[in-house]
This record gives C-alpha cells, sequence and structure tokens, in this order.
C-alpha cells in the first residue's frame, strides 16, 4: 500500500505574489525518492496532479520537492471570480460535468482545477474562455507555461 506524503514545493515570489513562499502537496510515495502529487497545486506552476515529483527529506519530516520526474497526463487551471462567487456556481457546474475537478482555495475568490487525461482540455479551456467573456472570471491557461506539456 501507498504511503501518504507531503510535499513541500518552494515558489518564486515576485512582487508579493504568490502570498506563499512555500506550497505543501498531498502526495502518495513511490520507490525511493518519487512521490504522486495527488492535490490539485495552486500556486506550484506547471506541475499537476499525477505527477510523479522527485524529493529528498526535509527537516520537519514533509519531504521537499526537487523536481518532475514523470507527467500524469493532468492539465491545472487556477481562475479568480470577478463577481463573487455566485455567479462562477453555473460554471463550476459545467466544469464539472466535463468531468473536472473544481476546487475554492483558501484565498478569497480564487479556485483550482484538474482536468484528468480522460477528459477534453480543450472543452474545458472553451467553457472558462466563454465565462472570461462574460466577465464572470479570469484564467490562468497552463499551454502558456514554458513546458507547455502540461496540458494534455
Amino acid at each position: 500500500m501507498a504511503e501518504s506524503v507531503r510535499i513541500d514545493v518552494p515558489l518564486e515570489v515576485v512582487d508579493g505574489w504568490p502570498p506563499v513562499a512555500v506550497e505543501t502537496l498531498d502526495s502518495w510515495r513511490e520507490e525511493g525518492d518519487t512521490a504522486v502529487v495527488e492535490s490539485i497545486p495552486v500556486f506550484a506552476l506547471d506541475l499537476s496532479r499525477g505527477d510523479t515529483a522527485l524529493t529528498s527529506p526535509g527537516p520537519d519530516g514533509i519531504l521537499r520537492f526537487e523536481g518532475r520526474t514523470r507527467r500524469g497526463g493532468h492539465a491545472t487551471f487556477r481562475f479568480i471570480t470577478l463577481e463573487g462567487d455566485e455567479p462562477v456556481r453555473p460554471v463550476v457546474e459545467r466544469l464539472r460535468q466535463l468531468g473536472a475537478d473544481v476546487v475554492p482555495t483558501s484565498f478569497p475568490a480564487l479556485w483550482a482545477l484538474d482536468v484528468p487525461p480522460e477528459a477534453h482540455v480543450e472543452t474545458v479551456h472553451a467553457a472558462l474562455a466563454e465565462a472570461a467573456a462574460r466577465g464572470v472570471l479570469e484564467f490562468e491557461d497552463p499551454r502558456t507555461y514554458p513546458d507547455s506539456a502540461s496540458a494534455h
């Protein structure tokens, strides 16, 4: 049985963003010094649920992220609501119908969503783009990251 572990991912903070210097992700330990990311990253860009991370032991028992060794086939989008949570509820429901796992974060108006390999990232992107065109939200497209393989 796989062991549940936590991985600290150091973040580059520029002009106060993101509001944290480390994101801790729930993961499952694999063999040796690797673990598979289970939670949806909020601030760790170019990292998604299902990715395999190379880790090193941390002083507090939480593993430290050293790099990604394998993609898991998931894509991670983040969005910010512009008019509160009520107008975004139908969008969230639609995204869930499309197979995405959508979660609010502990930061007001910020949401994260995971698109698993069996869902269609282009359809999810289109739903987000339509909501953005209506002024309901602004979103971050993982396909714009330097290593754009994060979106399947």
